[in-house]
């Protein structure tokens, strides 16, 4: 678990001059890849 988390801070550290909201998910988004892959 350890080891997950700093992946996923290099990630951050990686994004960190982007906007994060265009790679994290959206508290409001309606985008389910699920559907997709479903019917």
């Amino acid at each position: 678990m350890d080891r997950l988390k700093e992946l996923i801070q290099e990630a951050n550290d990686r994004f960190i001059d982007h906007d994060a909201r265009e790679w994290s998910p959206h508290i409001q988004c309606t985008h389910q890849p699920v559907r997709v892959v479903g019917t």
